[in-house]
């Protein structure tokens, strides 16, 4: 592997986010409300949904706040 190469594929998980985001309970959530359900900014959840790296907190509150596995998230499992 590479220097430059991430085994993490941020733009994969950027677009699961979205996905649940905009699925969640049948009916969607905005960003906004994602972000005041995980304690994360608005600004900050559109970064992740367009690929921008995360730490493994923010994936948890993210996960938690979808009300989904952290590993359906990262790994992808319905999406």
């Amino acid at each position: 592997m590479s220097e430059n190469t991430s085994c993490i594929d941020h733009k994969a998980i950027g677009r699961r986010i979205a996905y649940y985001r905009k699925n969640f309970a049948g009916v969607g959530m905005s960003q906004s409300k994602l972000a005041d359900r995980a304690g994360l900014t608005r600004h900050t959840i559109r970064n992740y949904e367009n690929g921008r790296g995360m730490s493994v907190d923010s994936a948890t509150r993210i996960a938690c706040a979808l009300e989904i596995r952290l590993v359906d998230l990262l790994e992808g499992g319905s999406a």
